[in-house]
This record gives C-alpha cells, sequence and structure tokens, in this order.
C-alpha cells in the first residue's frame, strides 16, 4: 500500500510542475518555410463536397516565418486570423502541424499535405474541408 502512495505522490508532483508554457516553434520542413497564396477552399455541408477557386487579389496569403510564428492575409482565411505561432508534432501516424492562438492555448490540430509548391491545410471540419495554397515565388 506504500508503493502505491509513494506512486500516487510521485505522479502528483509531476502533474503539478508541468505546464503549458510557450510554444516551442519547431520547423518539419525548411520547405514550409515563407508565404502561401490561397488559391481554393474545399467543403462539404453534408452532402457532396464543393471546390471554390479564390481569386488571386486581393492576395489571401498565409505566411510560416522561421521561428514559428504565423501570419495571415485575407478574408477568406477567417479560420486562421487568431493563429500565432505553429509547430510539428511526431505521432505514430506521421507528422501533425499544431497552431496556438497565444502562449498558453491548446494546440488546435490540423492535417497537412505538401506537395512540391502545393500546401494543403485540413481543419477539423464535421463533413471535411481543405485550404489549398501555392507558394509564392
Amino acid at each position: 500500500m506504500n508503493t502505491y502512495r509513494v506512486l500516487l505522490i510521485g505522479l502528483l508532483l509531476v502533474g503539478l510542475s508541468c505546464r503549458h508554457g510557450e510554444p516551442t516553434p519547431g520547423v518539419g520542413s525548411t520547405r514550409l518555410i515563407g508565404t502561401r497564396l490561397l488559391f481554393e477552399t474545399g467543403n462539404s455541408p453534408g452532402f457532396g463536397y464543393f471546390i471554390t477557386p479564390i481569386p488571386p487579389t486581393p492576395p489571401q496569403t498565409i505566411t510560416f516565418t522561421t521561428d514559428g510564428g504565423l501570419k495571415v492575409q485575407g478574408d477568406a482565411l477567417g479560420y486562421y486570423q487568431r493563429i500565432q505561432a505553429y509547430r510539428f508534432d511526431s505521432t505514430q501516424y506521421g507528422l501533425r502541424l499544431s497552431l496556438f492562438t497565444d502562449s498558453n492555448s491548446q494546440p488546435i490540430y490540423n492535417g497537412f499535405q505538401l506537395h512540391g509548391d502545393t500546401l494543403r491545410l485540413i481543419p477539423t471540419c464535421y463533413e471535411g474541408c481543405h485550404y489549398e495554397f501555392l507558394r509564392n515565388r
């Protein structure tokens, strides 16, 4: 019984000492850093999957900085307007993009696909959705 008590106290102390502080920025691939232009969105309202092309003007951009910061420009990217930082987390299924609204926030997880100059961000949606970007040159 004493072993369990010591173990419980140890776990309690470890749990109390853990704090979610400043999100640790981390870049899983240097190919992601830079500014990307939104060119399409996709969503499903419950039936079918609809893709909407986004015109190049006014520019709708997302910028991943080398220090783990994230900057967004454009009304079509309202989902990402509050995000200030990002990092990549390794999971058993591969890399996951974690987004943070501030230094004390819990991560918002996004799926992503990176093929050449095309980046697809896949937020959590009930019926599925995506934002697709091209790298600015």
